[in-house]
């Protein structure tokens, strides 16, 4: 009977090991706290106090129920599923909103300067004019596909990935709205590739696009096929002196290309103008931006699992929600890039 890592030992792993001791008899229940590692702990609140209790010493009591053990690693496993579809998120600045369901973001000019002043002589406020971006956030869920066969068959880890995907889901709508919402940016700009040069050399003349309005670009959101045409460019240097295979191993291009660190996402934005894919003419293929003088990403809440407080009997009840919106700043901050 395999000991796991402490370390491992959290998200879907953990989520369906609960459920299961929850509802196992004497003899599993003793094969499955052989799995969990005795250093494995879990901190909840009591009685308005923070509690450190060992999670084989809970399990072993029966009260599980009274912490927050398991709500804690279906949270877990919802980000586990969330986390390797992150893209626009770490694309965007992200401005959290503590109260209400609205905020304004200042915005000013490009190419702003301090002034010249004289000795002892009062320095003026800046006469940049501020106009304002108002964001109002809008909620999206989803629900995980647990059925009653699922739970009275015992199919917990079968469970477990639905929650997992539910987490997924969650990350992808995310990244759909939001790269609509910068694609679809009013007065944002374009480089039509022609069908040429169309990896870094595309990134580049978009870097200059916006570079030509004062703007500083920085990161860059591209399709898979987009970085496929990268990677292909530095494959021809594969038996050069000197090169040691890296991107060809990995099939990543590393943390930054042309300054700019590369987030790729494959979802579909849903676009009534434009199609995130670089396969043919007029695609949209790959976004770049000064991204704090761009576009922000609001949010009041972030995933988190809603109807959820009995470890078992309410599972079906659980539904996944979040609270954001996008908001553009200066469309001339970013430069979409066609096939």
């Amino acid at each position: 009977m395999a000991i796991f890592n402490e370390n491992d030992f959290h998200g879907e792993r953990a989520f369906a090991t609960y459920m299961e001791y929850n509802d196992a008899g004497p003899a599993r229940k003793a094969e499955i706290l052989n799995q969990i590692p005795r250093s494995l702990g879990h901190t909840y609140v009591q009685d308005d106090e923070l509690v450190n209790a060992s999670v084989r010493e809970l399990l072993v009591a029966g009260t599980v129920g009274d912490t927050t053990l398991i709500q804690t690693e279906m949270y877990n496993t919802v980000m586990s599923g969330a986390e390797p579809v992150k893209a626009m998120r770490n694309f965007l600045p992200i401005i959290r909103l503590t109260s209400g369901n609205s905020m304004k973001i200042p915005k000013g000019a490009a190419g702003a300067y301090a002034q010249d002043v004289a000795e002892g002589a009062e320095i003026k406020i800046q006469d940049q004019v501020y106009d304002p971006t108002t964001v109002t956030v809008k909620k999206i869920g989803t629900r995980p596909l647990i059925t009653n066969e699922m739970i009275n068959d015992s199919q917990y880890s079968v469970i477990a990935l639905e929650v997992k995907k539910a987490g997924q889901r969650m990350e992808n709508k995310f990244n759909r709205d939001v790269l609509r919402a910068c694609l679809e940016a009013t007065g944002i700009q374009e480089h039509d590739t022609g069908g040429t040069n169309q990896g870094s050399l595309a990134l580049l003349e978009a870097q200059q696009k916006i570079e030509d309005y004062n703007w500083i670009p920085d990161k860059a959101a591209v399709t898979g096929r987009f970085q496929a045409k990268i990677l292909q460019e530095m494959f021809p240097a594969v038996n050069e002196s000197g090169y040691n295979g890296e991107s060809l191993r990995t099939g990543s291009i590393g943390p930054s290309i042309l300054g700019m660190p590369l987030m790729k996402t494959s979802v579909n934005p849903a676009s009534d103008t434009y199609t995130w894919r670089y396969t043919t003419d007029g695609d949209i293929g790959g976004l770049v931006a000064d991204t704090a003088n761009f576009a922000a990403v609001v949010i009041r809440e972030d995933i988190q699992v809603e109807n959820y407080t009995d470890p078992i009997r309410q599972l079906q009840g659980a539904v996944m929600s979040m609270r954001f919106e996008t908001g553009i700043l200066n469309g001339t901050a970013g430069c979409r890039i066609e096939y």
